[in-house]
């Protein structure tokens, strides 16, 4: 699956419960959505309480907003 479908995907069917609502949400959610769709690993994802979702949701989208600006300030 592309990037921009499982970004998609995940955007329509959010780990978390709620709708991204920035670009990094967005990258998080379509990871995850990615991750929920291969074998043996979608199973581990499966009993997860909807807080803790959340908070892995607003974690992983904080990493790649700082990667982005990682990024800029090694170069």
């Amino acid at each position: 699956m592309s990037a921009k479908r499982n970004i998609a995907m995940g955007a329509q069917y959010p780990y978390g419960g709620v709708a991204p609502t920035d670009w990094a949400e967005a990258a998080a959610l379509g990871i995850l959505y990615d991750l929920n769709d291969r074998r043996g690993i979608k199973n581990g994802f499966d009993d997860v309480d909807m807080e803790v979702r959340m908070e892995i949701v607003t974690h992983m989208a904080d990493i790649i907003r700082t990667a982005r600006t990682w990024q800029d300030e090694s170069s």
